[in-house]
Parts: structure tokens; C-alpha cells; sequence
């Protein structure tokens, strides 16, 4: 199908002259003058431009036609370029009576995030509004990244963050607050949840920082979405989100501007996992440009059941030998994953080790992951019918060391923050069960960072290695002396500030010597006006009584009602009575340390990534007019840039590798025109359902008139708004005549995906599997492929003639919609 939106209308008008060339994409050229193409968009909305055309012209200019509502009785009309000029003088009024405008101006421009696992920034411009795509940072926060970001910081209007992890989110509190950003943020719900969890983690971790750096971040300057949630922001521009998988709410963002689709999606993945469903790119067909990343390292999808066995298996072969198991994760993302799948098998197999998820904010991170099971897979939400999938039995979340040495003794498996062990849990724990050979590190993906976990990864046999260790100790002699002096004589100055504080209220008691109100029934209105009170009242002095109508003493803790919390404080209270334990001062020490690594080193691929495979295949399907890849390395990126250019040479397509801040003009040639449909057209308009869209064949013939209603100066005032020259010449598209319509070929419709037509052979009675990309039946008889030839879709089918082949043919042809 050519285009995206709600409304899709195959559009054939009558021009005079003579057809010089045809049309590649979904035209038909009729011997007539004729011609039949196909048109889409959102209904009540402006439509997508027409993605493939050849230059067409007649003794006139001929303009390319796009529809804007089903509803509206206003039309758009495009225009590609310049057509070819004859002698002939134009039978139509030309474009400059119609009155055209270019569409929108856009450009493009990494801040950061154009090589691989780099923090992600991109500028993107639309006309006068600037937008952030992401705003990340690395784990050591090296502010220098973010210098390109601080010389746009006062343009930025819009913020739109993709995934909560710290290289799409993990610089926005510091900008905000370090740099003035002033500007609307937008993401999912999850991802505004999830990154707030996030970054209280590593702002805890991390010295120097302030935690309220991430509550100004995460204000209501935040604007929280659903999927598929349509907002409008400045300049009309409207952006969309979609799910991405990878991470809990994390998105692929579809902005749309008149005639301009753009998509940035980057780190997704289109494969199901234990939580999460794929990446949905149902509505993403055909944009104008698609931003994405080229960090897919597989060139085939990692098996997820496989991938859980050897995850599974390595922790299994090492509780048994008596070792514990460190897995450094991050704090709010991926480790819902990997948490889930070990609460799986502990509770299938019964398994009493200790699993604990070590991290400051872990209660918090489990507590909203319950709250977000609409934005996860579908065998979630079966499952939370029951209970609730995270409310875990077997994980044991803790917050510090403390509560970690409280489970019980022995072998154990420790998810704890953060991934790259520059700091955190990860790194003090590696210190202390390296030298252990019985113990076990597993990574969830690879690192290519300059940290200590790719340090590791890169380690063979038994080394040492040497790192900055930071930790926190008791003061002790002196210095703890000195701490205690310093508090004393702080709380002496908020002593001295309390009684200045006293002496100030003391006016109050002036006041009410000057009139009091005890025993004076007898007061005036100036008398209460002198004393300070705006309106009289009448005086009550209330009268407590020590003792009840029989003259015993009244006891009110007798009359208190004592809630359920308080119950058990007291219960516990009366059992043990714990002493009050004074907070013990600390200091932050840094020592080098040398290990000797003895323990095994394994990395399980949990990333959650597509596949490279995947990847061509999406955007193969996608067919966007223009590529731009950023995130990855120069090889990835050189790579598929050759890949994508050759095998989308024969539809023009333009790909981009942009350079840090180097700005490209994205811009298209595009002109914009005005069209009216004619009511009675509109109303002959007979649609048909296509997988979300409604899709309707019309023949039409162009004309010219001026205004005719009452309504001519509102519509000239907003035309001279929209650039219009000449607003009276209003081209109409009407009905032809019954004698001139010659009829069409048949047409058909539709994007047929093997695992939903694995499901239809299913129910019919055909057993199939997907083996690489086949659609293949059990018995091995039948096999179908679906391929991509000179941007068009093909089935191809490879069986015997016979009952199967007309049966399964039958079925495929169910799925498609002629008209």
C-alpha cells in the first residue's frame, strides 16, 4: 500500500492533452489521458504525499493530487517538482493562480550519538520549531558531550525521549537544571516512571549529585502518553508513539508535519519477550524519512528460548558447585527481563537460594512495574488475571548491603546496579567475590564503553586487575571528633534562629493585652477593628470538663480507637524494644585495588536488540523516501548504507551517515496546492475496510471556478495565510459523466504477514513453522517466502499442483481486499 493514515482513496480525474510519460507507483495510465493512482492519509487530516513518481505533463502543468478528509470539503493537491513547459499556452490556470508554497523546511543534526554506544542527541528542525530527539549520556558523565547540546539549549522547544535508560535519558536532569532547557518533554508513561526510577539510582550512586536535579526534570513539564496517542505541538506538527519493545514503554516516535512523515526509531526490537511484544510498524509504511541506528550486531535473531536455557543453565551450574552469581544489570529496563525469567524457574523448580535485585530504588522500580502491565506483552495481561507477574516470590528486592547480608547465607544470585561497573553495587560486590573461583559473573549484553565491565568481557584465563574503588566508612578518631563539633554548633544556630524567631512573634501577646476578650460581652466595631480583626465574632471560651456525669475522672486514652499498624507497633513493641540507634557518620573513601580475577566471566545476550537480518527486512518494508543512519560504528554503518543503496536503487531512495554536527537539509521539493471535492463526489465515495484503512476508487474530472458562496473573504483571509497567490481559483474535482467513465483494472490491497498467515492456516487445518523467514508446513509439502522486488512486496509459493496448493492459494487470496 502507498502511504499511511485512516483514509485511502485510489483517485482517478480527466486532463486534456497528451500523457508524455507514465507513473511508477500504483498509476495506471489510460489511452484517454487518463489516470489512476492511489492516495492516503488520516481522516478529518491532512493526507501523505503520493512516495514515487515519474515527471508527467500535457499542454499543461499537471499536478499531483492528494485528498485531505473524507469529511472536509476542503482537498490538498501536490505538485513534485517542475513539469515539462511546451509552446501550447496552459488550458488550466497555472501554479501561480493556484498559489503554491514549499512544504516544510527540515534539518538534522547529531549533537551526539554517531558512534557505537554513544549517549543519543539529535536537533531536529522543522520550520521554527526545534526539537531533541533523546538527550543521554554516558555512565561517567563526562559533560564535555554535552557542549553541542548547550549551544542550541535556548531553541530547544520539544524533548522526545525514546527509551528510560541512561543513553536516551540519562543527560535530562543536568540539562534542565545546569542548563537552562526550558522546553516540553514527551514520553510514554513507563519511560517517565521507569527513568525517574533510573535516575534516582545512579544519582545516589554517583557523588556530587543532587536528587533534586531529577525531580525538576521529571515535573509537569513531563507530558505523559499512551501509545498511538496523537498530540499536536508547536508549529501544527503532530507526533505519535509506538511501541518499540527493548524496554518498558520504550517508543518509536512518528512526527508528521502537511506532507512530511519522519520516524525515529532506534534500538528496537520486533521479537515478543517474557514482558514486552514487539516493535508495531503497522502505521509506519512508507514515511518520508526514517532515523534509525545500525547497532544490530547478529545477522540472525537470538532465539528466546535458547537464550533463557544457557541463562538459566550457567546460574544452575554454578549454585550447584556452591558459588553465587553476580549479574550487573541496570536499575529500571532490561533487569525486568532477566528478574522474571528467574522467578519462572525458581517457582517451577521450587528453589529456596536467595535471588535478590540489589539497587537504591528497586522496591520502587517492582512497585511501578505492576502498575504498567497495558504497555506490556499479551501473555502479561493473561497472566495478571491470575496475579500479578511482579509481585514476586523468589526475588527478594534490597536496597543497600545491609539488607542483602540479611538473606540467608550460602550461594546466591545477585542482580544489582549498574551494567558497566563504574560505580554501584556491581563494582563493590565484583571486588569482593572476584578472587573466588566457584563464583560466576554473567553479563546481559556486550560493553563496548570504556568501563570496567568491558574490561571484563575482554578478560581470558586468570589476570589481575587493578580499579578505583569508592566506598563509605565510619569516621573514626579525630574525625569523628571534628563531626560531632560541627553538628553541635549547627544545632546551636538553629537554637539562636528559633528564639530570634520567638522575639518576632512576641507583637501577638501586645495585641491582645490591648483588648481582651475574656468576660466582655460589650465590645463595638471600632473596638475590634483597633484590635486588629477585620470582622466581629461573638466570644466563646470553651469549657473542658476533667470529670464524667458520674464524677469520675476522664481517662481519653480509654476512648481511643488504636488502627491496625498501631496494634502491631505495639505488639512489637512489647515483645522487643529496640534502642533508639544513632545515624552513624560516614565518609567516602577511595582506594585502588588490585583483584586477582578466579571467578568465571559469561556474557548472555538480554539486550533485547533486532537482529540484523530484521532490520533490512523492516526497512525494506518500510520503504522510506530517505535513510538517515546514525548510532553505530563506520564499518556497521558503511555497511548497510551499501546494503540499503543497492538494494533500493531501483526507487531512488536517498540514505544519509551524517557526522558529528553536521547538518543536513532534509528538505523536499514538494510544493503544496488546494483542491475542492465536490459534495456529490464525496458522497458517491463507496470504501472498503483494508487493515485499518478505508480505501474507496473515484473518477473525477478537474475544473476551475471562483468562490460562489457566501463565505468568500473568511476563505481568501485564511487562503493569504497559507501562501495562496489567487484564493478565488478553486480547482473542483466532480463526477464524470456516465458516458465518459471507462472503468478500471482490478486493484488489489492489502500487506499480507507470514506469522498472520500462519495463524489462517492454522485454523484451517494446516500445521506450519517459520524457519528463517519461510513459512514452512510441517509435512514439508508447502513453503512460502515473501520477498521484496523493486520496493513491492511478492509471495512466493513453492509446492506440488494439487488440493494443498488451491486450498492454501484460496486462503491467501482471502487476505488481500480487491476493489
Amino acid at each position: 500500500m502507498t502511504g499511511v493514515g485512516d483514509l485511502v482513496v485510489i483517485f482517478r480525474y480527466k486532463l486534456n492533452g497528451i500523457l508524455h510519460s507514465s507513473w511508477s507507483c500504483g498509476l495506471k495510465l489510460a489511452a484517454q489521458g487518463t489516470i489512476s493512482f492511489h492516495i492516503f492519509g488520516q481522516s478529518n487530516r491532512c493526507l501523505s504525499t503520493i512516495t514515487n513518481r515519474r515527471t508527467l505533463c500535457n499542454n499543461s502543468r499537471i499536478h499531483d493530487l492528494l485528498v485531505a478528509s473524507r469529511t472536509t470539503p476542503m482537498w490538498r493537491m501536490y505538485k513534485f517538482g517542475q513539469s515539462l513547459k511546451t509552446s501550447h499556452k496552459p488550458s488550466a490556470p497555472a501554479d501561480e493562480q493556484l498559489g503554491y508554497r514549499m512544504t516544510a523546511i527540515i534539518k538534522f543534526t547529531p549533537l551526539c550519538g554517531v558512534k557505537g554506544h554513544d549517549p543519543l542527541s539529535y536537533l531536529l528542525e522543522i520550520d521554527d520549531t526545534v526539537i531533541l530527539l533523546d538527550c543521554g549520556w554516558t555512565p561517567d558523565m563526562d559533560e564535555s558531550l554535552l557542549e553541542p547540546i548547550r549551544e542550541h539549549v535556548k531553541r530547544i522547544q520539544v524533548v522526545l525521549v525514546s527509551h528510560p535508560d541512561l543513553r536516551h535519558i540519562g543527560a535530562l536532569p543536568h540539562v534542565v537544571n545546569r542548563m537552562g532547557l526550558n522546553a516540553t518533554i514527551y514520553g510514554t508513561i513507563p519511560v517517565y516512571k521507569m527513568g525517574q526510577m533510573l535516575m534516582y539510582d545512579v544519582y545516589q550512586c554517583k557523588e556530587g549529585l543532587d536528587l533534586e536535579d531529577v525531580d525538576a526534570a521529571f515535573d509537569d513539564r513531563f507530558r505523559q502518553l499512551k501509545y498511538q496517542e496523537h498530540v499536536t505541538i508547536q508549529g501544527g506538527i503532530q507526533i505519535i508513539p509506538y511501541r518499540a519493545g527493548h524496554t518498558l514503554g520504550g517508543t518509536i516516535w512518528k512526527i508528521k508535519k502537511e506532507t512530511e512523515d519522519i520516524v525515529y526509531a532506534v534500538q528496537f526490537n520486533q521479537k515478543k519477550e517474557a514482558h514486552l511484544s514487539g516493535a508495531s510498524f503497522e502505521h509506519l509504511q512508507r514515511p518520508s524519512m526514517l532515523i534509525t541506528d545500525a547497532t544490530a550486531r547478529a545477522n540472525t535473531a537470538v532465539n528466546r528460548k535458547q537464550r533463557d536455557i544457557e541463562f538459566i543453565s550457567s546460574i544452575m551450574d554454578t549454585i550447584h558447585n556452591g558459588g553465587s552469581v553476580l549479574i550487573p544489570t541496570d536499575s529500571s529496563a532490561r533487569v525486568l527481563e532477566a528478574a522474571l525469567v528467574l522467578e519462572s524457574h525458581w517457582t517451577k523448580e521450587k528453589l529456596d537460594h536467595p535471588v535478590a535485585l540489589l539497587s537504591f530504588m528497586s522496591n520502587h522500580v517492582i512497585t511501578a512495574a505492576k502498575s504498567q502491565l497495558e504497555f506490556m506483552s499479551e501473555e502479561i495481561l493473561q497472566e495478571a488475571e491470575r496475579h500479578n507477574p511482579f509481585a514476586f516470590k523468589c526475588v527478594t528486592t534490597c536496597n543497600d548491603l545491609a539488607q542483602l547480608e540479611a538473606l540467608p547465607k550460602g550461594p546466591r544470585v545477585i542482580l544489582c546496579s549498574v551494567p558497566d561497573m563504574q560505580y554501584g553495587f556491581s563494582r563493590q560486590l565484583f571486588a569482593e567475590m572476584a578472587e573466588t573461583p566457584l563464583n560466576r559473573v554473567i553479563f546481559l549484553g556486550r560493553e563496548v564503553t570504556k568501563s570496567l565491565a568491558s574490561r571484563l568481557q575482554r578478560t581470558n584465563g586468570e589476570k589481575n586487575i587493578s580499579f578505583e574503588l569508592r566506598k563509605r566508612v565510619p569516621l573514626e578518631g579525630s574525625e569523628l571528633e571534628a563531626y560531632h563539633i560541627e553538628k553541635n554548633e549547627e544545632e546551636d544556630r538553629r537554637r539562636m534562629a528559633l528564639n530570634q524567631r520567638a522575639e518576632e512573634d512576641s507583637d501577638d501577646e501586645e495585641e491582645e493585652k490591648r483588648v481582651s476578650f475574656e468576660d466582655s460581652y460589650d465590645m463595638t466595631r471600632e473596638q475590634f477593628a483597633n484590635a486588629g480583626f477585620r470582622h466581629p465574632m461573638f466570644p466563646y471560651k470553651e469549657v473542658i470538663s476533667k470529670y464524667d456525669d458520674y464524677g469520675e475522672p476522664l481517662q481519653p486514652d480509654e476512648f481511643k480507637i488504636e488502627d491496625d499498624e498501631e496494634k502491631k507497633e505495639k505488639k512489637s513493641s512489647e515483645s522487643v524494644i529496640p534502642e533508639e540507634q544513632e545515624e552513624i557518620p560516614t565518609k567516602l573513601v577511595v582506594e585502588q585495588v588490585k583483584v586477582q580475577i578466579r571467578c568465571s566471566i559469561v556474557s548472555v545476550d538480554f539486550e533485547g536488540i533486532s537482529d540484523l537480518r530484521s532490520v533490512k527486512a523492516i526497512v525494506q518494508q518500510m520503504l522510506p523516501r530517505k535513510l538517515i543512519l546514525v548510532d553505530g560504528t563506520k564499518e556497521d554503518k558503511e555497511a548497510l548504507a551499501a546494503y540499503w543503496q543497492k538494494s533500493m536503487k531501483s526507487t531512488g531512495k536517498s540514505i544519509y551517515v551524517p557526522q558529528l554536527r553536521e547538518s543536513l537539509d532534509l528538505t523536499s521539493d514538494t510544493k503544496v496546492f488546494k483542491i475542492k471535492l465536490h459534495d456529490d463526489l464525496a458522497d458517491a465515495l463507496r470504501f472498503h475496510s483494508v487493515q485499518g484503512y478505508q480505501v474507496a476508487y473515484v473518477e473525477g474530472t478537474l475544473q476551475y471556478r471562483a468562490e460562489d458562496d457566501g463565505d468568500t473573504q473568511q476563505r481568501k483571509r485564511r487562503a493569504v495565510s497559507n501562501g495562496d497567490a489567487n484564493p478565488t481559483a478553486v480547482p473542483i474535482l466532480d463526477i464524470l459523466p456516465d458516458d465518459q467513465r471507462t472503468g478500471h483494472s482490478i486493484v488489489v490491497l492489502g500487506d499480507v504477514k507470514l506469522p498472520d498467515l500462519k495463524e489462517v492456516l492454522l485454523k484451517a487445518g494446516h500445521r506450519s513453522e517459520l524457519q528463517e523467514g519461510v513459512l514452512v508446513t510441517t509435512d514439508g509439502g508447502l513453503s512460502v517466502q515473501k520477498r521484496s522486488v523493486e520496493g513491492r512486496s511478492h509471495i512466493e509459493m513453492e509446492t506440488s499442483i494439487g488440493a494443498q496448493y488451491f486450498a492454501t492459494r484460496k486462503l491467501l487470496n482471502s487476505q488481500y481486499t480487491i476493489v
